[in-house]
């Protein structure tokens, strides 16, 4: 039978542990998805987008603060797709052609609602631009 100090021990770990990944979640999504402005061409060929065997064919980019972004699941607890309340700017980095290493990208820019999945009162994954 293991020990009521080792079963706390234990589940301080898991608690621990399950924290920190959703921390890397929502950094990850910053990295990827939030920018005041950005050069497609640039950002697409930086970890974690640099290629290795093939090109990403669509990236998009959010121009707000962190927090502001962040706020979209603001109150969301369970894992679930959310639409924003307000219209976000954003560049869709497209891909057009690769030479050699470089991948090459158009932008396109708009202004609309966003639709990101929320876990733990912030967003993991982004989905689309438009309602959920």
């Amino acid at each position: 039978m293991i020990s009521k100090p080792s079963c706390l021990l234990i589940f301080g770990i898991l608690l621990c542990v399950l924290h920190l990944s959703a921390c890397q979640n929502w950094n990850a999504f910053r990295r990827k998805h939030v920018a005041q402005r950005v050069n497609c061409n640039s950002a697409m060929n930086r970890s974690p987008f640099r290629p290795l065997v093939s090109c990403k064919q669509l990236n998009t980019f959010i121009h707000a603060s962190a927090s502001t972004v962040k706020n979209i699941c603001q109150g969301v607890i369970q894992s679930t797709n959310t639409t924003s309340r307000v219209s976000f700017r954003y560049t869709n980095c497209i891909f057009t052609s690769r030479r050699r290493r470089q991948c090459r990208y158009r932008a396109a820019t708009g202004n609309n609602v966003i639709c990101v999945t929320c876990e733990r009162g912030a967003p993991v994954h982004f989905v689309r631009v438009g309602r959920c």
